[in-house]
């Protein structure tokens, strides 16, 4: 009888002691992620440039949540946050400019996971890789498509999704060299910021595209 209830206790510290790793994994992933984009979005208020040049932290902490994403992925194949890791692998190769290997992960999120709360986002990051590829006439289809279906869809795209468009296309004029569009773009993308640091990193954008035009001029 002990040794039955001793076998008991084993089984569920065992399972308890899985299921502890597993979510610090993910934990781990979640939280170096975040803050590699908190130092980022910080670097690029107070200096914004297109190719943005991140500091060694970001770096190692999105190569950190790379790494602790991978091991959600393989050793918890079943896990409910199997997305969650797909997208802050594909989120942190973008801020590393590893453009084909996000490519990769974001187009297996919206294949794979098209019930995601990521699957929107995942679209738009997608379409920056594609302006980044100069893949234009594939980034104008896309974006049309994604705006179709964001107002026919209105109240269920928050403010960050909306956000994330208009800068889009602001962008996409900029490669196309229609600057009053894009600065139009980037002005309606303010609307649906709130946070600080982000809108301060907008205006610092604006400033800087813009002193750029007047170089050309």
């Amino acid at each position: 009888m002990r040794n039955h209830v001793k076998n008991i206790f084993l089984i569920f510290y065992g399972l308890f002691f899985v299921s502890c790793v597993y979510f610090n994994t993910f934990y781990n992933a979640q939280n170096s992620f975040n803050k590699a984009i908190e130092i980022i979005d910080n670097d690029s208020s107070k200096n914004y440039k297109e190719e943005q040049n991140i500091s060694n932290i970001a770096k190692k902490l999105l190569y950190e949540s790379i790494s602790s994403s991978n091991i959600v992925i393989n050793k918890y194949p079943d896990s409910k946050y199997i997305d969650d890791a797909i997208y802050y692998i594909a989120r942190s190769y973008l801020s590393l400019n590893e453009l084909y290997k996000s490519e990769k992960y974001f187009v297996q999120l919206i294949n794979d996971y098209s019930d995601s709360k990521y699957y929107n986002e995942s679209r738009l990051w997608l379409e920056y890789i594609h302006l980044k590829l100069d893949l234009l006439d594939l980034a104008i289809k896309n974006i049309n498509s994604i705006e179709n279906d964001f107002n026919n869809s209105k109240k269920n795209i928050d403010k960050e999704l909306w956000f994330l468009l208009y800068d889009l296309k602001g962008d996409l004029f900029i490669k196309l060299q229609k600057h009053e569009e894009a600065f139009a773009q980037f002005e309606t993308s303010l609307n649906y910021l709130t946070s600080k640091t982000k809108k301060i990193m907008m205006y610092s954008k604006l400033a800087t595209i813009s002193e750029s035009e007047n170089k050309l001029k």
